[in-house]
């Protein structure tokens, strides 16, 4: 979140707004908070690597996303996915992970 907060102090700067404007304005926009969008986002690549035909094992894909502590990850990728990474690794048929950034029109892969 520093380094966040660093960078928005040099927006600040350069485009005169302040940082509670940006993330107003990026809420306003995507839907949700810039945490939360990149929570869901480091999510949505895992679902694609859990369900590549060489998958790595959980704890390289939670590195791979961004988790340095599998068991962190495996409990964010279960709030929002509803299912933990093994249950959706063995999951017959699973929606598009990227959904939610289609919905929104956000789908910048």
């Amino acid at each position: 979140l520093s380094l966040l907060g660093s960078f928005s102090g040099c927006f600040e700067k350069k485009f005169n707004i302040s940082y509670g404007t940006l993330m107003g304005l990026f809420k306003s926009e995507v839907g949700m908070a810039p945490m939360e969008y990149l929570l869901h986002f480091r999510v949505s690549h895992a679902c694609v690597l859990l369900r590549a035909p060489d998958r790595a094992s959980i704890g390289e894909i939670a590195n791979a996303v961004g988790y340095a502590d599998q068991l962190y990850f495996a409990r964010i990728f279960k709030k929002i996915m509803g299912m933990t990474p093994t249950e959706y690794s063995k999951a017959e048929s699973v929606d598009d992970p990227y959904e939610w950034l289609k919905a929104k029109d956000l789908d910048f892969r």
